[in-house]
């Protein structure tokens, strides 16, 4: 586990990064506000055509007119699985 001044971070960030990037603890203090900062690298993969058609099929879609609030919370909490 590292630690680093917030003024070396400024100055050194690149490769801080990549030490987080192959899975070194990096800590950056910040004494003067009792701040530590832990930088962590993740790899995000890319949506599938799955994701896609999930976000397609769980859309909200607005209702037209006036809404009663909490008929419409009564009706999410009867769809939602249990």
């Amino acid at each position: 586990m590292a630690h680093y001044s917030l003024a070396d971070a400024q100055s050194d960030l690149p490769s801080l990064v990549e030490k987080a990037e192959r899975g070194e603890e990096v800590l950056i203090d910040r004494p003067d506000k009792d701040v530590v900062v832990k930088l962590i690298a993740t790899r995000v993969r890319p949506s599938s055509p799955w994701d896609i058609e999930w976000l397609d099929a769980h859309r909200v879609h607005p209702r037209r007119g006036r809404v009663n609030t909490a008929q419409a919370l009564r009706e999410m909490k009867d769809e939602s699985p249990r």
